[in-house]
């Protein structure tokens, strides 16, 4: 039965991953579990991309709390 629990607590976590949400599960923890983390690769472009979108945001942010 601990098998078969792990196996479903493994598989709704990596749903759960796949779908974009976040764990604070640790790297030995998710591997135990068998959840397979794939490997992310940004180039600098997009980083810078998402670094400007932030600051975009916060300004308008800032813009509407002044109001």
């Amino acid at each position: 039965m601990r098998k078969s629990i792990k196996e479903a607590i493994g598989t709704t976590i990596q749903d759960m991953l796949d779908s974009g949400f976040k764990s604070s599960f640790t790297k030995k923890e998710l591997n135990s579990l068998g959840v397979k983390i794939p490997d992310i690769v940004i180039t600098s472009a997009e980083i810078k991309g998402i670094s400007t979108e932030n600051k975009q945001k916060s300004a308008t942010q800032d813009q509407e709390n002044m109001h």
